[in-house]
């Protein structure tokens, strides 16, 4: 599950070992070198320490590393990616999402499907998906009792970005 580099004992410290690659330039530019399986499996690895230790010394700065990776790879952490999500009845629409009310395991769960502007131009494409995946890693950290929580995510071949977060009766925060 972790590198080979991660032993067992240094979990308490992967905080602060994981803080100084964000504050070394050279292992930060190391870590946003890393593509394909790496790369994922790194951002695994941070999420899993901004997840499993929510007050830690430095957590803007393990954010800013994983956003770093991100970008850099065009890719999303796997622990984001959850299966098992059935039954999409579209809801409502919006400029920028369609909602659909799903099943996920024993709860009702909205998905979120983005809008993703096509273009001729790659750049504003590659743009507006780093600005999607910023928003996803973004909002996973969030922790308040006003913001729906990120469950995580599910990619399809027809809505490649789908956020999944709990299902709210009442329907729009408008209308609470």
């Amino acid at each position: 599950m972790y590198p080979e580099i991660i032993l067992p004992g240094d979990l308490p410290y992967l905080p602060s070992m994981m803080r100084n690659i964000e504050n070394d330039v050279a292992l930060r530019t190391k870590a946003t070198n890393l593509c394909g399986q790496s790369a994922v499996l790194f951002m695994d690895l941070l999420m899993e320490v901004l997840d499993k230790h929510p007050d830690a010394v430095g957590r803007g700065d393990l954010l800013k590393l994983l956003q770093r990776v991100v970008e850099a790879s065009d890719q999303l952490p796997s622990r984001l990616l959850i299966t098992g999500v059935t039954g999409m009845i579209y809801n409502n629409q919006g400029g920028e999402a369609t909602i659909f009310k799903c099943r996920h395991g024993d709860r009702d769960v909205a998905a979120r499907v983005i809008h993703v502007k096509s273009s001729d131009n790659d750049t504003d494409m590659t743009r507006s998906l780093q600005g999607i995946r910023r928003e996803i890693i973004v909002h996973r950290q969030l922790r308040n009792r006003h913001i729906l929580e990120l469950l995580g995510i599910i990619e399809t071949d027809q809505h490649p970005l789908t956020i999944i977060t709990p299902w709210m009766e009442n329907g729009q925060a408008s209308n609470t």
